[in-house]
């Protein structure tokens, strides 16, 4: 299943209403995050070039709906980690631009 993703999924960790949280990786996997806060092994969907694909694992799990609530931008962003090492994002600054500092270097 795949849908067109209208909100532009970075890098991090986003809640979908109060039920299930996801882990968005920078190669794009999407892994669901268990209680503990460690992200599932299973891949339960992949964002590619504007879209949101839902994997079997995905859909089998019962998270086709939550994916495309998160595909649709109904979901809260509550952890950012950098576009280019997947290291968690505090200043403000690198998590408006999507970098660290280290990597915004090695980027620009």
């Amino acid at each position: 299943m795949q849908t067109e993703s209208t909100a532009r999924l970075s890098p991090g960790v986003y809640r979908v209403g109060d039920r299930r949280s996801y882990r968005v990786a920078p190669d794009g996997t999407v892994r669901s995050v268990r209680p503990s806060g460690k992200p599932s092994r299973q891949v339960v969907g992949r964002v590619t070039a504007g879209s949101l694909q839902v994997t079997g694992n995905g859909a089998e799990g019962g998270h086709a709906g939550d994916l495309l609530a998160l595909a649709d931008g109904r979901g809260t962003q509550v952890e950012a980690h950098c576009h280019r090492c997947g290291t968690r994002l505090t200043d403000p600054d690198s998590v408006a631009r999507g970098y660290g500092s280290e990597c915004r270097k090695a980027v620009a």
